[in-house]
């Protein structure tokens, strides 16, 4: 079987590109749009393998951005069907807990992962009368002594101000 992007291919095998470059310069292309990528794929393709060679990966995404950005300079070409068929989103998990968000999203989808993102991240309201060190105000309030207005900020057992 022959590969979808030959040049990529044997520039690989041959060493002079490694598989990070090969994921950029493919993915690169594969978000063209249809009536772009049909007519200039292999344009394309020589391109940025001619970048791959003398530079890093993240230098070449820049590269295939603008890239993109000057053969559909307004966007007209990616509409709802091409934005709906490449779609993505990606969660790379670091070792330590962390992780890396990165995607492309649908408006719709992008909307419905704001508002989740929203409601998850938003500060939790105080269901506690008392203050974080147990004492209240005068009058009995939930208002801690200093007159903050609003949960103690310090942590327990840091001595008041």
């Amino acid at each position: 079987m022959e590969p979808i992007y030959p040049a990529v291919a044997a520039a690989q095998a041959e060493g002079t590109v490694s598989n990070r470059h090969a994921h950029v310069i493919v993915n690169a292309i594969e978000k063209l749009p249809d009536a772009i990528r049909a007519e200039m794929d292999r344009t394309v393709e020589g391109i940025l393998l001619d970048v791959a060679r003398h530079y890093d990966p993240r230098f070449l995404q820049s590269h295939a951005d603008e890239l993109r950005n000057c053969l559909d300079p307004d966007g007209l070409l990616r509409d709802h069907e091409h934005r709906n068929k490449h779609r993505d989103l990606q969660l790379a998990r670091r070792p330590d807990g962390t992780a890396h968000l990165s995607g492309d999203l649908t408006a719709e989808c992008a909307e419905h992962l704001h508002t989740q993102l929203d409601a998850l991240t938003r500060p939790k309201p105080t269901t506690s009368t008392d203050s974080t060190d147990g004492s209240t105000a005068e009058d009995g309030s939930s208002t801690p002594i200093g007159g903050a207005g609003g949960p103690d900020p310090r942590t327990p057992g840091q001595p008041p101000p």
